[in-house]
Parts: C-alpha cells; sequence; structure tokens
C-alpha cells in the first residue's frame, strides 16, 4: 500500500516536475524574445541616431551651399552692374569720339576750303602778275 501511495506521489511528482519544466521552458522563451526585442529596439534607437547626424550633416551642408550660391549671385550681380556700367561708359565714349571725328572733319573741310581759296588768290594774283 505504501509502495502504491510511493509510486502514485511518485508518479504526481513527476507530471509536476514535467509540468514545470514546459514552464521554464516557456518562460526561457519569453526571456530570449525580450532579449531579442531589446536588441532590435537598439539597434533602432542607434539606427535612429546616425539618421539624425546624417541629417544634421545634410542640413549643414545645404545651408553652406545657399550661402556659396548666394555669394556667387550676388558676385554674379555686381559683375552685371559692373559690365553694364562698363559698357555705358564706352558707349559716352563712343559718343564722344564720334564728335570728335566729326569736328575734325568739319576742321578739315573748313582747312580744304581755305586751301582752295588761297590757292585761287595764288593763281588770280600770277595771272595778275603777268598780265
Amino acid at each position: 500500500e505504501d509502495a502504491q501511495k510511493n509510486a502514485s506521489e511518485l508518479q504526481h511528482l513527476r507530471q509536476i516536475a514535467g509540468q514545470l519544466q514546459h514552464e521554464l521552458q516557456e518562460e526561457q522563451k519569453k526571456r530570449q524574445l525580450e532579449q531579442e526585442a531589446v536588441e532590435d529596439a537598439q539597434r533602432s534607437v542607434s539606427e535612429l541616431q546616425n539618421l539624425r547626424q546624417r541629417a544634421g550633416q545634410l542640413q549643414r551642408e545645404l545651408k553652406e551651399e545657399r550661402e556659396k550660391r548666394k555669394i556667387e549671385e550676388q558676385a554674379a550681380a555686381e559683375n552685371a552692374h559692373q559690365n553694364a556700367s562698363d559698357l555705358q561708359h564706352l558707349r559716352q565714349r563712343e559718343r564722344q569720339l564720334q564728335r570728335e571725328v566729326e569736328a575734325a572733319e568739319r576742321s578739315c573741310k573748313q582747312e580744304e576750303r581755305r586751301a582752295q581759296q588761297c590757292l585761287a588768290e595764288a593763281e588770280a594774283a600770277a595771272i595778275q602778275e603777268q598780265a
């Protein structure tokens, strides 16, 4: 009777041990899944930090490029203004030279007429002397 009772109790303890072993395995699986979830979360946080750093770097580069473009545009505008000013001065100088050329041409014509008149007077004087 004791042996049967012991066997029954042993059977019962074996069932409990099996159940506890199963529960232990389930807990270990849960712990492993939790650990994997923690590692995934850590990787996500690390990747997010990298992305934030990259975004910050890109933002700085964008700011630098915008500043460079602004400086280049300003220089181009100044060059365009200077070119327009130079062109205006060249046109003024061209008009001035044109006026000087026209004045020189008028002077040449006047001198030519005077020379022709002097020549005519000299010829008339020569003819009068011969006569």
